[in-house]
C-alpha cells in the first residue's frame, strides 16, 4: 500500500510537471518536426520468466520488432532519419528525450503503462521521462510497445505524458497486455482524447483505464 505522504508527493509531482509542460508550450520549446527530425526506436533486453517465450526468445522478438519498424519507417519516409537502439539503457533513453533533433520515440520490451523495464531489474519510469523533458517537448509521438497494465500500489501516470506537445500522440496498450512476438497493432491506442490535459484529467484518465481496461 502507498502512504498518504507518497500520494501527496505524487500529486505534487504531477502538478509540477504539468506546469512545466505548459511553460514549454507557451515558450515554443519544441523538437524538430518529424519530417525534419529523427525517429528513435529503443529496444530493451529486459525479460520476464513467465509467458510463452523463453527470455532469449523474448529478446529476439523485440529485436525483430525494432528492425521491422525501422525498415518500415524508412520506406514510408515520415522522418528525415530513423535510428534503432537495439540494446537500450537508462542513459540512451534519457539522451533521446533530451535531444531536440529527435521528434518521436518508440520503446519496445517489457513494462507497464507507467514504465519500461530495463535489464538488471532497473526501469525507466514516467518520472524519468518527465525529468529528461525539461527543455523541450516532442512534436511527434511516443509509442510504448510494452504491456500497458496499471500496476496496483504503484503511483504512476502514462509513460510519456509530460514529454509530448500534443498528448493525443502518446500511444500504448490501455490496461492490457500484448504478445511479446507479433503484438496486435490495434492494441496501441491514443492514451488521451485531448491534446492538453489538466492534472485532474490525467489522474481521472488513469482511473478510467484501470477500471475499464480498454
Amino acid at each position: 500500500m502507498t502512504t498518504q505522504r507518497e500520494r501527496d508527493q505524487f500529486r505534487r509531482d504531477v502538478q509540477r510537471f504539468h506546469g512545466r509542460r505548459e511553460d514549454l508550450l507557451e515558450r515554443g520549446r519544441l523538437s524538430l518536426e518529424p519530417k525534419l527530425g529523427t525517429l528513435a526506436i529503443h529496444v530493451s533486453r529486459a525479460t520476464f520468466n513467465s509467458g510463452d517465450l523463453a527470455p532469449e526468445e523474448q529478446i529476439e522478438a523485440f529485436e525483430e520488432e525494432g528492425e521491422l519498424i525501422r525498415d518500415t519507417e524508412k520506406m514510408l519516409g515520415n522522418y528525415k532519419t530513423v535510428e534503432l537502439y537495439p540494446i537500450t539503457d537508462r542513459a540512451t533513453l534519457r539522451a533521446s528525450f533530451r535531444n531536440p533533433n529527435i521528434a518521436s520515440i518508440v520503446v519496445i520490451g517489457q513494462g507497464s503503462l507507467g514504465a519500461v523495464q530495463l535489464p538488471q531489474g532497473d526501469g525507466f519510469t514516467w518520472w524519468d521521462v518527465a525529468m529528461a523533458s525539461k527543455k523541450h517537448l516532442k512534436t511527434g509521438s511516443i509509442t510504448q510497445r510494452t504491456c500497458g497494465h496499471v500496476l496496483k500500489n504503484v503511483l504512476a501516470v502514462p509513460f510519456g505524458t509530460f514529454a509530448v506537445s500534443d498528448q493525443r500522440n502518446l500511444f500504448a496498450p490501455l490496461g492490457e497486455g500484448v504478445a511479446d512476438r507479433y503484438p496486435d497493432e490495434g492494441a496501441f491506442k491514443p492514451v488521451y482524447k485531448e491534446p492538453h490535459n489538466s492534472p485532474t484529467d490525467i489522474l481521472e484518465r488513469i482511473e478510467e483505464i484501470k477500471n475499464k481496461r480498454r
